[in-house]
């Protein structure tokens, strides 16, 4: 890898309009070594790399470059499942497809809030159309639904785990607005009421 971080810092303090002597300020440093960093003639510290970062508004992976690569990517990943429009599908066939594609993604990125609830998605949808709604009626009409048959559903089972993983940790509203979203639907059909 062709670290960069020197000339990262030089277009981040130009970018804000700022000189040398003030980062050095900020983070603690003297100018000198703020210098050697924009030279490439010695890296900063370990501990002073979060303060770089925080300085400039942006996190540790956006100072060494890695955001945009692996938001690139994760996009990439979540617009080949979006391809398949599994939603407005009647088959099941895009089922293996689109859980590898996500699982492949998971391991490289296995925090990645997006992909998380990507695959809690596919996984709701992939239990329908693999295992479908099994309903009953009563003698008054009213639906009852089978749950023995659904809580058996593995697709619903790990989506349930993914989802309640997400409401745990999730920091993205949206995330964890489509996982309360998924969980309930998912609840209701295992009869999980609580």
């Amino acid at each position: 890898m062709n670290l960069k971080l020197g000339d990262r810092i030089r277009q981040l303090r130009r970018r804000d309009g700022r000189t040398q002597e003030e980062l050095a300020t900020a983070v603690g440093v003297s100018c000198q070594a703020v210098s050697r960093w924009e030279t490439d003639g010695a890296y900063p510290d370990i501990e002073t790399i979060p303060s770089i970062a925080n300085y400039f508004g942006i996190t540790i992976d956006e100072l060494f470059g890695y955001s945009s690569d692996r938001d690139r990517k994760i996009e990439a990943v979540i617009a080949r499942v979006d391809a398949y429009n599994i939603k407005a599908r009647g088959d099941d066939e895009w089922v293996d497809e689109c859980l590898g594609i996500l699982r492949e993604a998971l391991a490289e990125f296995p925090q990645n809030e997006r992909l998380l609830i990507t695959l809690a998605d596919t996984l709701s949808e992939a239990g329908w159309r693999r295992h479908h709604e099994w309903l009953s009626y009563d003698d008054e009409g009213n639906i009852q639904h089978q749950y023995d048959i659904h809580r058996k559903n593995v697709y619903w089972q790990e989506a349930v785990k993914v989802c309640e993983a997400l409401l745990n940790a999730a920091k993205d509203p949206a995330v964890v607005t489509k996982a309360t979203s998924i969980l309930v639907l998912l609840y209701r059909n295992i009869g999980e009421t609580e």
